[in-house]
């Protein structure tokens, strides 16, 4: 199911987009990880989610500890109204990862719509610069991490994850993407890691 659409299941709306969890209209704040973790369970549905598909997608390949994916699944179950003992919505399957059980619908309702009151940022995907495959998880890493720190400002509004993401290594100018997605800020840069040594990220906003 694409991620470029809002969904409604039990009540919710989720805009993958913009990044936003409403419960009857009314939003739902939630840590940018939890938002992600919840925007990928609920595009597959009824599919069993290892915890290596979890850290693949939600963390970009970083290594995260059992407690950390635990904590996150418990905060989006509080944040869906389920719990450990419900598991209404997230079910854990014992021993090989987790289930959205969900009846999951494309939303007529964009609440993509609603306009923003605040300078709008998407953070494209940084550069691997290092000639290395194996450090797009780094650079992934990095972006993520601008992500997450740049959500905490209330006075930006930063588009999730996942949508930005969408476009690693696309070819459309800035300009283009930031129609795509809403927003009026790209954020675009590089990084590169040799050996011990990381060069500082180099950060462009157009």
């Amino acid at each position: 199911m694409s991620t470029q659409h809002a969904l409604s299941f039990a009540g919710f709306l989720l805009d993958p987009i913009r990044g936003e969890l409403n419960k009857d209209g009314v939003p739902i704040p939630l840590e940018p990880k939890v938002l992600d973790l919840i925007v990928w369970l609920a595009t597959h549905p009824g599919q069993l989610v290892s915890r290596e598909d979890l850290i693949e997608n939600v963390w970009n390949g970083r290594i995260v500890s059992d407690s950390a994916i635990s904590s996150a699944i418990n905060a989006a179950r509080v944040a869906l109204g389920d719990s450990g003992s419900k598991q209404r919505l997230i079910k854990t399957v014992p021993r090989r990862g987790f289930r959205f059980q969900g009846a999951v619908e494309i939303s007529q309702a964009l609440i993509s719509g609603v306009t923003i009151d605040r300078p709008s940022l998407a953070v494209l995907p940084f550069e691997n610069l290092s000639g290395d495959p194996e450090q797009s998880y780094f650079s992934g890493g990095i972006t993520d991490d601008i992500i997450t720190e740049l959500s905490r400002y209330d006075e930006l509004f930063v588009i999730a994850r996942h949508s930005s993401f969408t476009f690693r290594g696309a070819s459309e100018r800035p300009d283009e993407i930031a129609r795509a997605l809403g927003v009026q800020y790209i954020a675009e840069g590089s990084v590169r890691r040799a050996g011990g040594r990381i060069n500082a990220p180099v950060l462009a906003i157009t």
